[in-house]
């Protein structure tokens, strides 16, 4: 679980380090049922969107459960939204802007990927990091 945990705060840390105004870094758990958390940050910004992956992105037979779908709010996830502000994803934007909240946030993700989505201690996870 710790490499796990490392790998995803320095993703979030390059992300915030490196690079320029298109940034984005996604977390896999399951490539086959395409379950992916998603961020999106600016080269020296503090605020982070991230994005979990909706039903409406996943094909049927790998639809999220009544269950998965209330445990995404509960662990501070937005639920998808047609507002300007929102996402057709689970969403929500948080400040990393510290070491501290940076690593809370990876500790999400990790939470979220396992929990959610199911991804097993020995399953390897998936990091596709654009720095542009």
């Amino acid at each position: 679980m710790e490499d796990k945990l490392s790998l995803i705060e320095t993703a979030l840390q390059r992300l915030q380090k490196e690079g320029g105004k298109d940034n984005y870094c996604i977390f896999t758990a399951n490539i086959k049922k395409n379950y992916y958390i998603q961020f999106t940050l600016q080269r020296d910004k503090v605020t982070c969107r991230g994005e979990a992956v909706s039903n409406r992105f996943l094909a049927a037979e790998f639809a999220l459960s009544e269950v998965q779908l209330a445990q995404l709010p509960g662990l501070g996830w937005q639920r998808p939204s047609s507002d300007q502000d929102g996402s057709p994803n689970f969403y929500q934007d948080w400040q990393i802007g510290r070491d501290e909240a940076r690593l809370a946030l990876a500790r999400l993700v990790l939470r979220t990927l396992e929990e959610v989505y199911g991804l097993l201690p020995d399953q390897p996870l998936v990091v596709n990091l654009a720095l542009e």
